[in-house]
């Protein structure tokens, strides 16, 4: 379990650096099956980043080991092929991973005045290459529930930061990232403000089962990556076209990289029968699945594929050679794939 590791390494002053919300009750294993990202990637990056050697068994029973190493050697990346593999091609019985050493953290709290000027402080803050460790950017739906009194102007956007490092460098980034959001029209919060968002950032296991027991009851939640350029166009048209089809969204921008960022969004829908609010859902699905191939964006992004991805990825260059490898691999079919089953 996440939290059982984590917990091993910080009492030895060291952190994985894969926070994920589901940190307490998630998997290493799961991790890599997916492909899986946390709330610190934009110092950390994904799982992908952290696993340096690994181990385990193919199909026809022959055990294989990928030692460690900095980098791939040259020729095939194996270990890159079987993060986000979701158990199609192996069965990773261990796993190396790179550990950094716990660092002070500073929190920077502010509130941009909309969700695209909340995007360019992201990107600023990134492509300047100031400390970030936590940068979430929630829309006003989320940052009403997660402040305490509601924002001023209406429609503002919450920015949740934190900035890790030795402590004068910290301050110095401190400085830097308030002139960022002040530069996008944006003011900074006192300190506590976010404190709501950071004291259940680890929410429990039961939260998607509570939220969908009642009949007529439906929550999920989707995410998508995006390049820089069209990130706000495709937040814009998520808020407004998915919006009109759930009861409730809420969505953040809480991954962020030189290139571009994940976009997460949670709906809900309240419906008087079961079949009404599941069929809602589905149209939910797929609307913000063509938004996000409309805005050259992916259909994914660290929650893995799963079955009601599958379709499309079976169709993607992705998903086609991942069905090459696949049959080569396991042409007697031992490993389920449920993923490419499209």
């Amino acid at each position: 379990l996440g939290g059982a590791l984590e917990g091993f390494l910080n009492d030895r002053g060291f952190t994985l650096g894969h926070d994920p919300q589901s940190l307490e009750h998630s998997t290493v294993g799961g991790w890599i099956a997916t492909r899986a990202t946390g709330t610190v990637s934009a110092r950390f990056g994904g799982v992908e980043q952290m696993v340096r050697g690994l181990e385990g068994v193919l199909p026809s029973g022959e055990a294989f080991k990928i030692p460690v190493r900095p980098r791939s050697p040259g020729g095939l990346d194996a270990l890159q092929l079987l993060c986000g593999a979701e158990g199609s091609l192996a069965v990773v019985t261990a796993v190396s991973m790179a550990v950094a050493r716990l660092m002070p953290e500073i929190r920077l709290n502010g509130l941009a005045p909309d969700f695209a000027a909340g995007l360019e402080v992201q990107r600023e803050l990134i492509q300047r290459a100031l400390p970030v460790g936590v940068a979430r950017l929630l829309n006003p739906a989320e940052t009403v529930a997660v402040l305490d009194d509601a924002p001023d102007p209406a429609g503002a956007c919450l920015l949740v930061l934190s900035l890790v490092g030795e402590p004068g460098a910290t301050e110095a980034a401190q400085r830097a990232a308030a002139g960022v959001i002040g530069a996008a029209g944006g003011i900074v919060l006192p300190p506590g403000a976010a404190d709501r968002w950071w004291d259940n950032r680890h929410a429990g296991p039961e939260l998607i089962q509570d939220l969908n027991r009642d009949a007529g009851s439906f929550f999920d939640t989707i995410e998508v990556g995006v390049p820089w350029r069209s990130a706000a166009a495709l937040a814009s048209a998520l808020q407004s076209e998915a919006g009109e089809l759930a009861d409730r969204l809420w969505m953040h921008s809480s991954h962020i990289y030189s290139t571009g960022a994940g976009l997460y969004l949670a709906f809900w829908i309240d419906d008087s029968d079961d079949d009404c609010a599941c069929a809602r859902a589905e149209a939910v699905w797929a609307r913000v699945l063509d938004l996000a191939s409309a805005h050259g964006g992916t259909i994914g992004h660290h929650h893995g594929i799963g079955a009601i991805r599958s379709a499309r990825y079976t169709e993607s260059a992705e998903g086609r050679l991942h069905r090459s490898i696949k049959r080569a691999l396991d042409p007697d079919g031992v490993l389920a794939a449920r993923l490419l089953d499209g």
